[in-house]
């Protein structure tokens, strides 16, 4: 709802799953794969493979699942100021590392989580250290559930993702609801994000 008709700038867009949900908005990517870029161009999207090079100001810069490849997001975060509009704000969405499925300490999760290309699992504490020291103020942070518990029961039997869809009518509805919302609850959920604004001096 806060997006609705708001300017957008995403960063590591991939194939602009997200950015093509707005078609009415004005909307730039950030990507670097070739295949990606070819993609978004087809579709119109206004394409960048460097902060540097952005003139334009937004509404929003967002974050899917990519803060957490950078090496330096600092850096990144710090650039992107420049690019946002007066009441402009950040949203961010990352793993979070207070998942319940760590904290069972599940070997096989961990080996299938902590790949190459993260190169940090956030939690709330982490990710709100790292945007203050970029400048930033959180406004606001809310966890959200991807999977959900037929997913989890499978990691704990079976030691093997793909829960949700191998044992699809293990759980009903109405469970698999119940589990997320204790999740979200208990900020034990697998998906953490948050909106921020830069912190102006005054």
């Amino acid at each position: 709802k806060i997006i609705k008709n708001k300017s957008l700038l995403d960063f590591g867009s991939g194939y602009g799953d997200f950015l093509r949900k707005f078609k009415k908005n004005k909307v730039a990517a950030i990507e670097k794969r070739d295949d990606c870029v070819s993609f978004l161009k087809k579709k119109k999207i206004q394409t960048y493979d460097n902060i540097l090079s952005i003139k334009d100001k937004f509404d929003f810069i967002t974050f899917f699942n990519s803060i957490d490849h950078l090496e330096y997001p600092d850096y990144i975060l710090k650039k992107v100021k420049k690019n946002l509009n007066s009441k402009g704000r950040i949203i961010i969405e990352v793993p979070n590392a207070n998942n319940i499925l760590y904290k069972l300490n599940i070997t096989e999760f961990k080996n299938f989580s902590f790949c190459q290309k993260h190169l940090v699992i956030h939690s709330e504490t982490t990710l709100t250290k790292l945007l203050n020291y970029s400048g930033y103020k959180v406004e606001k942070i809310a966890y959200f559930q991807r999977y959900n518990l037929n997913n989890h029961i499978n990691w704990i039997l079976d030691k093997k993702p793909g829960g949700h869809t191998i044992l699809k009518n293990l759980v009903n509805k109405y469970s698999n609801e119940k589990y997320k919302n204790l999740l979200i609850e208990k900020k034990l959920a697998d998906t953490l994000i948050i909106i921020a604004k830069p912190n102006v001096k005054k």
